[in-house]
């Protein structure tokens, strides 16, 4: 309310019905400007179309306000009761149509956005100081604005800079199947199996918050059908097993920096230490909860009690 007022009169528009939308923009501007920093660090994006769609929800809400007044003070089982009902729904079929159709126009919402709290609170002053400069009018809170600006730049570039150098390996936990990243800078290959893979809902509840946290572009997927993968992680011998051990012991153990075991284990799990050496076997959540890792034993990490295991 207090920014809307200074919008407001930054442009004088005379035919009244131009003059009506643009108050009802400068109350949209207002607002968004206030919630910003809140809707980027819960939301992580930020609707494109709001002002449209404010200008189809803020008329036709306060007129569904007065036919619900209408609607309970009118006597019930007369012609006028039935009048108000009547324009009360189609007030608000209109309005639910209007915000589909907003909704349905492409690039709607810019999606994605990582804000840390940090930003959150930057932003939030950058929008204070301006507010301050717009309204009261002082020069000292315009340039403290564009101080707190460039301090918000150098913070989000220093955090894409970290993001560029970092290495990471991860196996996720996602109740019943295997999933894991090999990330490189911004890029990474996520690994996983075909019903994960078809479900992106839970992709999108389980790992893409990681994605967004770490600054990662879009993934490379692959699809983990075979029994046994190598993976190439910051230059650690990795390798993912499943199902049964060999029939035949080796003359000299495969060394490896991590072991990943997937799926329903055919053996004893201790028994994998007769083929391989590894420095830490990890159990994927894809492997059944009966299956469990030998009580007190250092090089072994089970993600369906400890969580995610990261690598880096």
């Amino acid at each position: 309310l207090t920014l809307q007022r200074p919008i407001y009169h930054m442009m004088f528009i005379k035919p009244a019905i131009p003059d009506k939308i643009w108050a009802i923009t400068a109350v949209s501007i207002a607002a968004q400007a206030g919630t910003l920093p809140v809707v980027l660090f819960y939301f992580h994006q930020f609707p494109l179309y709001s002002l449209i769609t404010n200008l189809i929800v803020i008329p036709l809400s306060s007129l569904i306000i007065y036919a619900g007044i209408f609607f309970f003070i009118l006597p019930s089982h007369t012609l006028f009761i039935e009048a108000a009902s009547y324009l009360l729904n189609m007030l608000v079929t209109l309005m639910d149509a209007g915000v589909e159709f907003v909704e349905n126009i492409p690039y709607g919402m810019l999606e994605g956005v990582y804000f840390d709290l940090a930003m959150a609170a930057l932003l939030a002053l950058f929008i204070g100081m301006i507010s301050m400069a717009v309204v009261a009018g002082k020069k000292q809170a315009l340039i403290m604005g564009l101080v707190v600006l460039l301090a918000f730049s150098f913070y989000r570039t220093r955090i894409h800079y970290h993001a560029l150098l970092q290495k990471v390996f991860v196996v996720y936990m996602v109740r019943g199947h295997s999933a894991y990243d090999v990330i490189q800078g911004t890029d990474h290959k996520f690994y996983a199996d075909s019903s994960l893979l078809a479900s992106p809902g839970k992709i999108e509840y389980s790992i893409a918050p990681n994605w967004l946290t770490l600054n990662l572009n879009n993934p490379l997927p692959h699809t983990l059908n075979a029994k046994h993968y190598t993976l190439n992680a910051q230059r650690k011998r990795i390798l993912v097993w499943a199902k049964n051990i060999p029939p035949v012991r080796p003359e000299q153990k495969l060394s490896l920096d991590y072991l990943i075991l997937r799926g329903n284990l055919k053996f004893n799990i201790e028994d994998i230490f007769k083929y391989f050496n590894p420095e830490l076997v990890v159990i994927d959540s894809s492997v059944p909860p009966w299956i469990k890792a030998p009580k007190g034993h250092e090089r072994f990490y089970d993600v369906r009690k400890s969580g995610a295991f990261v690598s880096d």
